[in-house]
């Protein structure tokens, strides 16, 4: 090869990477205006940085956006450097964010990024062992609260649990080789809980500790039994305060009370999956304190106190509503009111809500439809003037026939003596009648 030809080969390399490399360098002229411009001395102390890029904005004719939320005040001294050096260096030692396009400089408050929320703790689960043949369980747990913990059980045992509405709480206890149904006892009541079995269903339920037991430290605690499945509401209670269990049900079922007297009463009720009012009517039932429903919310105050008296219309089905008034007597229900409403066959009773519920009782008994007797009757109209007779007498008493000849005549009419027709008949014998045989001789 020809040496001016590797010359040229040469320069057309070095003219190619001188290229390249350019290409490859970020091109100043996409800058804001004025940023290779040298800076003499940048002196500044305790000054507000949006002070400082302003003044170097309004001296070296450039422009800069800051952003109105940084409020920062620096220290800064640099002597001969670029502008855009100058403007870089202020801003990311002071954490800062630094951008910039063809026309400005771009300044911004960093936004922290938040750091990623730790993982909830694990709840803490019950270590449950059950042998199925023997029906013995081991349980080991420490602060497990009561949901997972009837969870664990209904997986590790199969069997049937239900947690009664409102009931929460912890359960901690360990438990090695027992009877599962003693074990489950002893636990549950040693963390406040109660634990009954009815119909193949273990019931667990919050214990009520009542204030007698408040008063006696080491007694055990009186047990109830409040549950409510579907709306309806089962109670096994014995002598306990009435207030305690108004309270539990309010709990239970989010109710509203109002209490214009501390019921302060103990009573014994046990019932099985009855509507909320007829619960309450158990339990209020001759304990001298009454309740009224206004709205939604639940009244309760003393039986005696007027203004508690309820109101409501019952309508009848069947019978008039003037009718049932004479029979209801006040003997039967003292202290209620009855009007009748004739316009909608209904009746409007006012009293103590138990006086009511107990007249509805009543009536929903009497108020039956009326037996209704039907006569079938069959009219013969008959006029004896028309009338027909056919046949013919014979026999004894006619002195007529008897003394005179036989005669026969014919037609219908047959004259003979009682002798003649015993002969004839006699001559006669046996008839075959309709497959029977008929003996006249004996006629």
């Amino acid at each position: 090869m020809k040496p001016c030809c590797k010359i040229l080969i040469i320069i057309f390399f070095i003219f190619f990477l001188q290229k390249n490399l350019v290409a490859q360098t970020p091109d100043s002229t996409q800058r804001p205006p004025n940023s290779d411009e040298v800076v003499p001395a940048l002196n500044f102390k305790d000054t507000d940085i949006r002070d400082i890029l302003r003044a170097l904005a309004l001296e070296y004719k450039t422009n800069i956006v800051v952003d109105n939320r940084i409020n920062k005040r620096v220290s800064v001294a640099l002597f001969e450097i670029k502008l855009f050096d100058a403007i870089k260096i202020i801003t990311e030692d002071n954490q800062l964010l630094f951008t910039y396009d063809g026309t400005r400089f771009i300044i911004n408050e960093v936004t922290p990024v938040a750091p990623p929320a730790p993982p909830p703790p694990k709840e803490p689960e019950a270590d449950i062992k059950f042998d199925r043949q023997t029906d013995k369980i081991n349980i080991s747990s420490d602060n497990v609260e009561i949901s997972a913990f009837v969870k664990k059980l209904r997986e590790k045992t199969g069997k049937n649990y239900l947690l009664t509405q409102g009931t929460s709480g912890k359960i901690t206890g360990t438990l090695t080789d027992i009877n599962l149904v003693t074990g489950l006892k002893n636990l549950l009541q040693n963390n406040g809980f109660l634990f009954t079995e009815k119909d193949s269903i273990y019931y667990i339920s919050k214990m009520m500790i009542t204030e007698n037991s408040k008063d006696q430290p080491g007694t055990n605690p009186q047990q109830f039994w409040v549950n409510i499945h579907d709306d309806l509401i089962s109670l096994d209670v014995s002598n306990m305060n009435l207030d305690q269990i108004i309270n539990e049900l309010a709990n239970k079922l989010n109710l509203q009370i109002i209490k214009l007297d501390i019921p302060k009463a103990n009573v014994t009720v046990k019932c099985t999956d009855v509507p909320l009012d007829l619960a309450m009517y158990y339990l209020f039932k001759g304990s001298g304190f009454t309740y009224k429903k206004e709205n939604e919310a639940y009244i309760i105050g003393k039986a005696d106190q007027k203004n508690m008296d309820s109101m409501i219309m019952y309508k009848l089905k069947h019978l008039m509503a003037d009718k049932v008034v004479e029979q209801v007597s006040g003997k039967l229900f003292p202290g209620v009111s009855i009007q009748k409403i004739i316009e909608h066959n209904a009746l409007m009773i006012i009293g103590p809500q138990e006086q009511i519920v107990a007249l509805e009782d009543y009536l929903k008994l009497i108020d039956k439809p009326v037996p209704q007797v039907m006569i079938e009757a069959l009219v013969v109209d008959y006029n004896l003037d028309d009338l027909f007779e056919s046949g013919f007498s014979a026999g004894t008493g006619d002195t007529l026939a008897a003394s005179r000849a036989d005669q026969w005549f014919p037609g219908l009419d047959v004259t003979a003596s009682g002798a003649k027709i015993n002969s004839i008949l006699k001559d006669i014998g046996q008839i075959d009648l309709f497959g029977n045989k008929l003996d006249l001789a004996k006629v």
